[in-house]
């Protein structure tokens, strides 16, 4: 039923900046994009749960047993028997945000049983950041919880600045399960014989559950007009969308500056956003968008262990970028910060030029703060 593979294409290391980032200087700066303005924003304050309960009546439709509590839409959790999953001692949620400040996001949670106690933190970010290294989603990393337990969590964080189709969401759901399957089959090579704790986040008793079959995307269309609530970027949207590539989002910002970057024969647009240089590119129905430089590092195959300490800092913000630290091989090191969006079922070109603006402001801002982090302000 679930059949996406979220491993990185190889073609995806185009997206790193290499040794020739000298030519950077000649790429246009591009533009933000337009403020929303107030008669397109119209979220109340009961549109979070709304969009919570359309994203589970998806996820049912998708063949999924979900269950709603408030703005959270739990699919596999030991604590209530959701367990149709193939998911190895781990709780997968989807929590719900946003206000009339904040878009729409789906923070797609995956917590495991297993506690890391004893083992050193900077061991265990070097196998994580090998992971975050070789796969799109989710991203990992390690935390402690309120009892001081080391442990792991996965998350892909998807935000929606223009709303999202019945076919985003479903797409978006199937992309999270399938993650979670092979998260999980990761965790159990690396770590099989820890001890299991129940994660400190459980289920409430009063939530509502939904299940049933496959229905396909057309049928599961059908259910969920109720929800379809033109110009609220919190309900379902019914627009038309077209594939994601790096040629219609040059397209979509030399629209706004006056100037097209060229697309590389990789597939990676590569421009200015104030400062660093950001790449664009899209593999796999995938968009990532991402900032890096070299590093110069003593021992090519042992990462420092301040870098380890970074990329974990980097890791956690709440927008779902990950920060890794990249070795090309017989190459030079990379420090990048990334952020990965799964664009299967495509975009409008205002869900595009919003979401392709705001991501290169957020990793151009963050790569900067980071490199002066690393550098002292150097």
């Amino acid at each position: 039923m679930f059949g996406f593979g979220r491993r990185k294409s190889t073609d995806a290391r185009g997206s790193v900046p290499g040794p020739d980032a000298s030519a950077v200087p000649d790429a246009p700066v591009a533009q933000p994009a337009p403020t929303e303005s107030a008669e397109q924003v119209v979220p109340g304050p009961v549109e979070a749960p709304l969009a919570a309960n359309a994203l589970q009546l998806v996820a049912a439709g998708a063949g999924l047993t979900a269950l709603c509590t408030g703005t959270t839409v739990w699919l596999h959790s030991g604590a209530l028997g959701l367990g149709e999953l193939d998911l190895v001692d781990i709780d997968l949620r989807v929590e719900v945000g946003g206000s009339s400040q904040e878009p729409l996001v789906h923070d797609a949670v995956m917590d495991w049983y297993g506690v890391l106690d004893g083992m050193d933190p900077l061991d265990v970010q070097r196998l994580v950041n090998g992971w975050n290294d070789r796969f799109v989603g989710p991203r990992v990393y390690s935390w402690r919880d309120g009892q001081g337990h080391l442990r792991i969590r996965g998350e892909i964080v998807m935000t929606w600045w223009r709303g999202h189709t019945v076919a985003q969401v479903d797409d978006f759901l199937r992309v999270v399960v399938s993650a979670a399957l092979n998260l999980s089959e990761w965790l159990e090579e690396q770590w099989p014989s820890v001890d299991r704790l129940t994660p400190e986040t459980v289920p409430p008793e009063n939530g509502v559950a939904l299940t049933g079959d496959d229905r396909g995307l057309e049928e599961t269309e059908r259910l969920a007009a109720q929800f379809v609530t033109p110009g609220n970027p919190f309900g379902l949207l019914k627009a038309e969308t077209a594939p994601v590539t790096a040629d219609r989002i040059a397209d979509l910002f030399a629209a706004r500056s006056g100037q097209r970057s060229q697309v590389s024969d990789d597939g990676v647009l590569r421009i200015r956003w104030g400062e660093p240089a950001v790449d664009i590119a899209v593999h796999d129905a995938v968009l990532t968008i991402s900032s890096g430089a070299e590093v110069m590092v003593a021992d090519p195959e042992q990462i420092p262990d301040s870098l380890l300490e970074v990329t974990w800092k980097w890791s956690t913000n709440r927008a779902g970028a990950v920060a890794v630290v990249h070795r090309e091989q017989n190459g030079p090191t990379f420090l990048v910060y990334a952020l990965h969006q799964f664009v299967g079922m495509g975009m409008s070109d205002g869900q595009l030029a919003m979401t392709a603006s705001r991501t290169c402001e957020l990793v151009a801002d963050c790569m900067l703060e980071l490199a002066g982090e690393i550098t002292g302000g150097r």
